[in-house]
């Protein structure tokens, strides 16, 4: 299976103007995917954020909200539900992913002490029902330019995440950075990935599978729509 986020589908809950909506399609064989459905259990009109999936659930991000739902061939059932405290957004661009261990979330968005429009922000878990207030991972990785879809390697010491702040091939580029210490505020120099991924298009949404050994993202070169969602093995 695969689950994704699709923003201004007239099927979206709150139609075309909806910003995301969590949808999956299942894998029939290699390349050949079923016909994607909304998972409507999950989504509203707001923008319902897919963090992360493991082998029995689904977490959901919404207006601060975290959802954790169990999904099986029957019912679509919430589970845990959880805060970010303080929350507060002034981005209509929001984007993010919870960590392999569950214990951390990256979002990107406008919030308080942007070093301009969207920046990288960490939240920790406190409980099971609190979240830590956002935490800016400061400005040796963070531009007055965007930053967007932090995502964070397994063993937490890696982040990788979109924008147009720094050279690149096009409009928005994947790069990668080297968390130095446990204030989270400290980061190594941005690795561009390369042109392999990378093109004068714009990508983002970069995931890395370690069972499947398979990366993914979203590029809008050569895409069929506005950005769509490509596979390399590594």
């Amino acid at each position: 299976f695969i689950f994704f986020n699709r923003s201004n589908h007239p099927n979206n809950v709150g139609g075309i103007k909806d910003q995301g909506d969590v949808w999956y399609s299942k894998k029939v064989f290699d390349n050949l995917w079923t016909s994607p459905e909304n998972i409507l259990e999950v989504n509203n009109e707001e923008n319902n954020l897919l963090l992360g999936v493991d082998n029995k659930n689904i977490y959901v991000f919404t207006n601060g909200e975290v959802n954790i739902y169990n999904i099986n061939d029957s019912i679509t059932k919430l589970i845990n539900k959880s805060f970010i405290k303080y929350y507060k957004s002034n981005s209509n661009l929001i984007s993010g992913s919870i960590s392999v261990d569950k214990k951390l979330i990256v979002l990107s968005t406008d919030s308080y002490g942007s070093y301009g429009v969207e920046d990288l922000y960490l939240s920790k878990k406190i409980n099971d029902s609190t979240w830590s207030s956002l935490i800016n991972l400061g400005s040796s990785i963070n531009t007055s330019y965007q930053e967007t879809y932090p995502y964070l390697s397994p063993d937490n010491s890696k982040i990788f995440f979109s924008s147009n702040g720094y050279d690149g091939y096009g409009s928005f580029d994947i790069f990668y950075s080297d968390r130095k210490d446990d204030s989270w505020k400290s980061w190594g120099q941005a690795v561009n990935l390369g042109n392999k991924i990378n093109s004068e298009g714009s990508e983002n949404s970069f995931i890395y599978d370690s069972y499947s050994n398979i990366i993914s993202f979203s590029s809008s070169k050569n895409s069929i729509g506005n950005s769509d969602l490509k596979f390399y093995y590594l």
